[in-house]
Formats: C-alpha cells, structure tokens, sequence
C-alpha cells in the first residue's frame, strides 16, 4: 500500500492537484500510524493540514484535525488530541 500511496502522491504533487495532495499526506500518515510510527505521521499530517488551510478546505481540514486528535490520544497526550477534536 505504501508503495501505491507515494505513487499516487507523486502523480498529484506532478498535476499540482492540493485536495488530492492532501489526501494522499493523510494517507500515507494512516499507514505510519498502523505501524506504530506516529512521530512520522504527525509531520505527514502537518503538511496535509498546511495544504488545506492554503486552499480553504474546512471539511478536510476537520477531518485530518480530528485524526491528528486521535493521533494524540494514542501518544497519551490528552490536552493537544482535545486541542485538535475542538478545531475540528
């Protein structure tokens, strides 16, 4: 999958297609979080969240908040993943 993913991401960062870009950031940042690498995940999420504040996505832009929250949950902390699930 992980292969597929940056593919995909390569082809749209080419295209210059940001709603796709992002999809394909907070893609890639799910499979780091399955493998237990959350650091990563987050940096992945945080261009995700970058490119949709850019474009003015509010609806992507809540959901990538609201995986960023669980993210933190996952790490223990509590007060950024309630940060997160409120600017969601």
């Amino acid at each position: 999958a992980l292969a597929m993913y940056r593919k995909a991401l390569t082809i749209n960062l080419m295209l210059g297609r940001q709603r796709h870009i992002a999809t394909g950031y907070s893609n890639l940042a799910m499979l780091f979080i399955q493998s237990d690498n959350l650091d990563i995940a987050l940096q992945i999420y945080q261009q995700a969240i970058a490119i949709l504040v850019k474009i003015n996505d509010r609806d992507g832009l809540a959901g990538i908040l609201s995986n960023v929250g669980v993210l933190y949950s996952m790490r223990g902390d509590k007060g950024q993943a309630i940060e997160s699930w409120q600017k969601s």
